[in-house]
């Protein structure tokens, strides 16, 4: 599985703080292992929005979306649930 991340993501990512990013690579990895594996690791909290659209919950405050598509995840944007909503909408 090949992770392609957009530049709107590495910037917000960027900007988040080093125990954040930390968090954010931890649940990417475990993203992937899940896939390497076929097996959903207790607490990945991945949940379908629509179409290829899919979440990712990173603690109790960051979401990951990402566009799942064969053998590629595309890793779109990172916020807070109230900045997903309004990015999704702007979809």
């Amino acid at each position: 599985m090949k992770f392609l991340f957009s530049l709107r993501f590495s910037r917000l990512y960027k900007k988040r703080s080093r125990s954040e990013q930390e968090e954010i690579d931890i649940a990417l990895k475990r993203l992937g292992l899940f896939f390497l594996e076929n097996q959903r690791p207790l607490g990945l909290g991945v949940r379908h929005l629509r179409n290829k659209i899919w979440e990712l919950r990173v603690g109790l405050k960051l979401r990951v979306i990402f566009i799942l598509e064969p053998d590629i995840v595309k890793v779109l944007y990172i916020g807070s649930h109230d900045e997903i909503r309004d990015f999704l909408k702007a979809l």
